[in-house]
């Protein structure tokens, strides 16, 4: 059995985080897919059996990773996708919209401008709709018997509150918590397990502590607004070689 973890491009932070960590036991190879940008359309598919990915980008990176086109149920893996939902809190639509619990007289702040409210049910169907593909790829690894668990991805960071499209803070952490827990109750009824982030990376505000934020600028000048650095990664390793043992154990 080999281990592998991959998914978006949170997983680099992993790496980092193995790399503070070092090999224990287990070996574990850490490597990325591709950008999350990628799964608004299907990406995956079941043939001859196997999980394979039908993105060229994820098929060649699967391949150059594992030196095959496929899942291979003999392994073990550590998927890195599904809570991910920059698409949707970063849509300019929230700088006018907010969950109905958050919108209206008496439910925001003084700061920020009435605004339109957005039921649950079309939040949640919002959601369904942005993670279909990734929901379909993790249906597919169980029913073709690959062992695996998710891991959660790192919380939204405030700069998107402060930088363009500037979503307020407590609509931008309501739209991100309500993804992450309709995700969670999806996983639960699969039985499928979840590595959650730790406690202490997470502010009470629901957003990524500053402390654990990537602080690059990006080879197009921009800073990074995404993503976490080592120290979070290391936290997010030794909760997932924690996970990896559990499971080892039951092989």
């Amino acid at each position: 059995m080999k281990l592998f973890i991959g998914g978006n491009s949170h997983t680099p932070a992993l790496k980092y985080g193995l790399d503070a960590l070092g090999q224990g036991a287990h070996e574990i190879h850490v490597g990325p897919f591709g950008t999350a940008a990628k799964v608004v359309k299907p990406f995956s598919a079941i043939r001859k059996g196997v999980v394979e990915f039908t993105l060229p980008e994820y098929a060649a990176n699967l391949e150059r990773f594992t030196g095959k086109r496929h899942f291979d149920p003999a392994d073990l893996w550590g998927i890195c996708m599904g809570t991910h939902f920059a698409r949707i809190y970063r849509n300019p639509f929230w700088k006018e919209a907010a969950p109905a619990a958050l919108a209206g007289p008496g439910r925001r702040p003084a700061s920020r401008p009435a605004s339109r409210p957005v039921s649950r049910a079309v939040l949640d169907a919002m959601i369904r709709n942005d993670q279909r593909h990734v929901r379909a790829l993790l249906s597919q690894l169980k029913k073709t018997g690959v062992r695996f668990f998710v891991i959660e991805c790192p919380p939204p960071r405030r700069e998107w509150s402060t930088r363009e499209p500037c979503i307020p803070v407590d609509v931008l952490a309501a739209v991100d918590g309500a993804a992450r827990k309709q995700f969670r109750a999806w996983l639960a009824r699969r039985d499928l397990p979840l590595v959650e982030n730790p406690p202490e990376v997470v502010g009470p505000d629901g957003l990524l502590k500053d402390a654990y934020a990537k602080q690059v600028v990006l080879s197009d000048g921009q800073p990074d607004r995404l993503h976490a650095n080592a120290e979070y990664g290391r936290l997010m390793m030794e909760r997932i070689v924690a996970q990896i043992e559990s499971m080892a154990a039951t092989a």
